[in-house]
């Protein structure tokens, strides 16, 4: 997965006289981290977030039940295959949202259950995904130096407690946390705005950062 993301920023014109700045979400976290270790003098800033530190001590941080959803998920675009990939994409959505948002916004996670539904997404793909995702990452305390990170979790993420957020800081070079109030695993559903003008922030340097914080 790391040699595929290279190959798409380097198509990207990313090099290293020109460095990516990356963006890791969930299982995309660990795929960033990978990305930094293949290819450290290509990529620049990195934002890790909802994501995991990789290497052990996590068991008790990490929601199991959350990469169950998708089970059921079935692709032989029959009528019940529909209602399956509904109720899958609904019981991902919820699982990593707070209560009180899920409550008060059901025509918005109709939308999005709508939305994810849309796109193509064979379920041997989503188990190979959930393979990835369960199985033993190698260790943040291995990121290169030479980048600098980002990690930006929701206080209430049932998904990834943010314990993995504090243990990701602590054990990646140069990295900064931030703990986003209120908010759980799908943070940029759940709080669209705040959360890419953070990332924006942080990937504009850090100059840009302070000012925002003052």
């Amino acid at each position: 997965l790391a040699e595929d993301a290279l190959a798409v920023a380097r198509a990207a014109g990313a090099s290293a006289a020109k460095p990516a700045d990356v963006v890791g979400f969930s299982l995309g976290g660990l795929i960033a981290q990978e990305l930094a270790c293949v290819a450290p003098s290509e990529v620049g800033a990195i934002v890790l977030a909802s994501t995991s530190p990789g290497g052990g001590g996590l068991k008790d941080l990490v929601s199991v039940d959350f990469f169950d959803v998708f089970d059921d998920w079935a692709d032989d675009g029959s009528n019940e295959s529909e209602a399956a990939r509904r109720r899958c994409a609904a019981a991902f959505l919820v699982h990593g949202l707070p209560r009180p948002w899920v409550e008060q916004r059901v025509d918005d996670l109709k939308r999005a259950v709508d939305a994810f539904v849309s796109e193509r997404r064979p379920a041997a793909t989503l188990a190979a995904q959930k393979r990835v995702a369960l199985a033993r990452a190698a260790d943040a305390s291995r990121l290169p130096p030479s980048s600098k990170y980002l990690a930006l979790h929701g206080d209430l993420d049932a998904v990834l407690d943010p314990g993995c957020a504090v243990i990701l800081a602590e054990r990646a070079p140069r990295c900064k946390l931030l703990l986003l109030a209120g908010v759980g695993h799908h943070a940029y559903l759940q709080e669209p705005g705040e959360w890419c003008a953070l990332v924006s922030r942080f990937l504009g340097g850090e100059e840009r950062w302070r000012r925002g914080d003052e």
